[in-house]
């Protein structure tokens, strides 16, 4: 009998390689080697870590669970997932091809999912922060952009309240730019406490291996500037920023006046080598099925057979021996 597969339901996301137009003399033979190196990416660690931590499973799940399907000359790669259930396969599944899709747009110079911006002044509204999901915090209570109380500078701050009982919660955003691996990049913000202290710190970074913390400060109702340095491992075409409550209990905290900056002031980023819409999501993830055992009859059967063979074999041999009993 075989058992039960494990992780049995399936999902998958398809993603459209465009080619160029017109099309170049070697265009199928381009498109195949794009397809294959959608499929190299699927399989790099960075992209493996993004799928887990997109679909909250753990890495060791994720890792084997994950293939790639499709035909390279019609231009459109697949990726297949398998969870234990079908909520699971399809959130592995899109994560997956995001992480794909991040890793080949900003090895090509572009920019992969968030904002643009690498200021954040918040009078035009929160620009973008708690938008989608954090990679590194537990969601708050609430964050919004405010204009009364007192922003450092203007009149709009981000006002964000916590009432996690867990260190971990706090405010983030994704800032899509293709960064260079081996280059430092240098985050500030100003936050503070407007009732009792709070102990906060900056994180920035692309992934759980590949992401730094700065120090922790303990603020108070006086607006305090944080900061954090991030050298990039592996080439990203996006990174987040955090806010982050590093001790239990809730909080309220405010932040104003965030940037990200080389140590030069100037962003350094990826040079374009590639069209920035090249790879995109065909469609929406989907789930596809569920993996079935194969039945049992032919083994039970099998088995039948085996047992009236045995069962023959003895009383066979129980007869020889009474037959030489009695000649005896």
């Amino acid at each position: 009998m075989r058992p039960a597969p494990v992780d049995p339901y399936t999902a998958q996301a398809v993603i459209s390689i465009r080619p160029d137009v017109p099309p170049a003399p070697d265009e199928l033979t381009r498109q195949r080697a794009r397809w294959n190196r959608a499929a190299e990416a699927l399989r790099l660690p960075q992209v493996i870590a993004g799928a887990a931590a997109g679909s909250g499973l753990p890495l060791r799940r994720a890792t084997p669970r994950l293939t790639a399907a499709g035909n390279p000359d019609t231009g459109l790669f697949i990726v297949h997932a398998r969870a234990e259930g079908t909520a699971e396969a399809v959130a592995e599944a899109r994560s997956a091809a995001v992480s794909t899709l991040e890793f080949l747009r900003a090895s090509s110079g572009n920019p992969g999912f968030g904002t643009p911006r690498t200021t954040f002044d918040f009078e035009t509204g929160a620009q973008s922060w708690g938008v989608g999901r954090s990679t590194f915090l537990f969601p708050p209570t609430a964050t919004a952009a405010a204009t009364r109380g007192g922003a450092r500078r203007g009149r709009g701050f981000l006002r964000t309240t916590c009432l996690e009982p867990r260190p971990g919660c706090g405010s983030w955003v994704t800032i899509a730019r293709a960064l260079v691996p081996g280059r430092p990049y240098v985050a500030r913000a100003w936050v503070r406490a407007p009732r009792g202290r709070a102990a906060l710190r900056l994180a920035l970074g692309a992934a759980p291996e590949d992401v730094a913390d700065g120090p922790t400060v303990q603020v108070s109702r006086r607006w305090t500037r944080l900061g954090v340095t991030w050298v990039p491992q592996l080439q990203v075409g996006s990174a987040e920023l955090d806010v982050q409550v590093n001790a239990p209990g809730a909080v309220t905290f405010d932040t104003d006046e965030v940037s990200v900056r080389s140590p030069r002031g100037k962003l350094v980023q990826t040079p374009r080598l590639d069209r920035p819409d090249r790879y995109t999501l065909a469609s929406r993830p989907a789930a596809t099925g569920q993996l079935r055992t194969k039945t049992v009859t032919a083994a039970l059967v099998g088995g039948g057979i085996g047992l009236l063979a045995a069962a023959a074999g003895l009383a066979a041999g129980a007869l020889a021996r009474r037959r030489h009993e009695a000649e005896q």
